[in-house]
């Protein structure tokens, strides 16, 4: 292979590897938020449990609200919960696909070595 074609493919796994890390910090991130929401819902839900488990009597408008919310924050809890697995399953992903790409790289870097040193013993005779 010539140096310039080396190039070309080590700029091509170079720009995989940075496509690779964006797909993996958008992972991280859909995690995080998850994360961070389920934290808000299950708070939430604590203080709707200790309303109900202090005994207090609520209007039933208000208890009506409350039993909506919970089944709505079921749903969004299981969304959530689905979406940090494929996020999951999308950064494990990412990971691999990095490693390839730096494989990939550290062949080319390999070859190139290689191939500097043949020249270099072929011009020494």
């Amino acid at each position: 292979m010539t140096p310039k074609l080396h190039a070309r493919l080590d700029r091509l796994a170079a720009r995989r590897q940075v496509e690779w890390l964006a797909t993996l910090q958008r992972c991280d991130a859909v995690r995080a938020e998850g994360a961070a929401q389920l934290g808000v819902l299950s708070a939430y839900r604590e203080r709707l449990a200790s309303g109900w488990q202090s005994g207090a009597v609520l209007p039933a408008g208000q208890a009506l609200r409350a039993a909506q919310f919970a089944a709505a924050g079921r749903l969004a809890a299981d969304r959530l919960e689905t979406d940090a697995a494929q996020a999951q399953a999308g950064a494990e992903a990412a990971r691999t696909g990095f490693a390839e790409a730096q494989a990939q790289r550290d062949a080319l870097a390999t070859t190139r070595r290689r191939a500097a040193q043949a020249a270099a013993d072929l011009a020494e005779k």
